[in-house]
């Protein structure tokens, strides 16, 4: 089943953001995921644990002797296992790239966030040669304005086009409702609406964002679990 990893060389690019939103909409779905929190700083393994309930798995045993097995066997376990790699190159990270269908990288609207989006978009290249197969990757932009684009962020889209990287057309806008996930440890479909602002918005964007991920897993012929397939049509 599909394997999705979230990477970025570069410390607090959002990564654990987009893996515990994604994993709770393809939940809501009716999906069967697993998360795997591959992240030292263990943020997935901390709301896991501090949760009453969450409607995914979460596993955090597991460093770069174990990865790849552990990858394997929640893979024939569950429909969708998201992984949570740490930011920085690593042998961990190398063998999350080998074994994943597809790589999402996010990107602030930042200027500093540009390099080492790029060298992570080289890493995975590499990865690629190394395991004589091309890993499909795209790169999200993260912690958007959902009402205008900054100066930065149309320069920074600008250069990705012309240097032929994919990029989703959607983004993970800076919401509330994401940070709060985190802080009252329970999905983003938990949320009390009465509470957070908001907080339609934040899972139309969550829903939309992963009908186009589930898009480019279905283009590349990766095995899509009917019912989150039905739902995204």
């Amino acid at each position: 089943m599909p394997v999705i990893a979230a990477a970025n060389s570069k410390g607090g690019a959002g990564k654990s953001t987009l893996i515990m939103v994604l994993a709770c909409a393809l939940a809501e779905h009716g999906a069967s995921v697993t998360v795997i929190d591959a992240d030292p700083q263990r943020t997935i393994g901390g709301w896991s644990d501090a949760a009453d309930k969450l409607p995914v798995k979460v596993r955090y045993d597991v460093d770069e002797d174990s990865i790849r097995k552990v990858i394997e066997e929640e893979a024939r376990k569950a429909q969708f296992v998201l992984v949570d790699i740490q930011g920085r190159a690593s042998r961990l990270m190398s063998r999350v790239l080998m074994a994943c269908d597809l790589a999402l990288i996010p990107l602030s609207p930042s200027e500093c966030d540009a390099d080492p989006a790029a060298r992570t978009v080289e890493l995975i290249m590499e990865c690629g040669a190394d395991s004589r197969r091309e890993i499909p990757f795209r790169i999200v932009f993260n912690r958007t304005n959902p009402s205008i684009a900054t100066t930065s962020e149309r320069e920074i889209i600008a250069d990705i086009r012309e240097a032929g990287f994919p990029l989703l057309k959607g983004h993970l806008h800076d919401r509330q409702a994401y940070r709060l996930m985190y802080s009252r440890k329970c999905s983003l479909f938990d949320l009390d609406e009465t509470k957070v602002s908001n907080l339609d918005k934040a899972k139309i964007n969550s829903q939309e964002l992963l009908e186009e991920i589930l898009t480019v897993l279905r283009e590349g012929k990766t095995e899509v679990v009917p019912v989150i397939g039905a739902e995204a049509e």
